[in-house]
């Protein structure tokens, strides 16, 4: 009796609707991705907004 409902319940399992949670986890882990490429750019483009705004500074001799 086990078998037969282990096995009736594996065969209802819909192959779209076990594999949806696993596509949304795939598209979370690549907007993450997309994010953390994003975040390396601003925070590069940050460091040399912070050099360009202390060049003057530098150059001039002042500290």
């Amino acid at each position: 009796m086990d078998i037969q409902l282990t096995t009736n319940g594996a065969s209802c399992i819909d192959a779209s609707t076990t594999s949806r949670p696993f596509q949304e986890y795939h598209n979370n882990l690549k907007e993450l991705e997309k994010s953390k490429k994003g975040l390396k750019c601003a925070q590069k483009e940050l460091q040399v907004a912070e050099e360009l705004v202390t060049l003057p500074t530098m150059l001039s001799g002042d500290t």
